[in-house]
């Protein structure tokens, strides 16, 4: 079962950074608002932005748009977020949340010898 839920993990970061490995689009509920609301959350966490990059997304009107995103951290609680920033509208959404931060993954995915 660990390695099935990293397999769908798996399947949802490459869909994300690459449209050719998309397998279908799917909804979920992302939480956005005011930028001034996010900080007090993440300064209370203790998470510091570690990676960040650009994403390429199409808003409902059919609008292309390219976004930062940043996975913010905090290495000694193991907590995350993952934050896309709608700069011109000055709002936030977070894609996603959780704990149990691993900079170690590729254990997960070394394939195991038989014996």
């Amino acid at each position: 079962m660990r390695y099935l839920g990293l397999f769908s993990g798996l399947i949802i970061i490459l869909s994300w950074c690459s449209p050719s490995y998309a397998v279908e689009t799917r909804s979920k509920p992302i939480q956005c608002g005011s930028e001034k609301t996010l900080w007090p959350v993440i300064n209370s966490a203790g998470e510091k932005a570690l990676i960040g990059g650009f994403s390429n997304i199409t808003t409902s009107t059919g609008a292309k748009e390219v976004l930062p995103v940043y996975l913010f951290a905090n290495t000694q609680t193991k907590t995350w977020t993952i934050i896309e920033f709608h700069l011109q509208s000055e709002e936030v959404c977070i894609l996603g949340f959780g704990h149990g931060l691993d900079f170690d993954v590729a254990k997960y995915f070394e394939k195991k010898e038989e014996l």
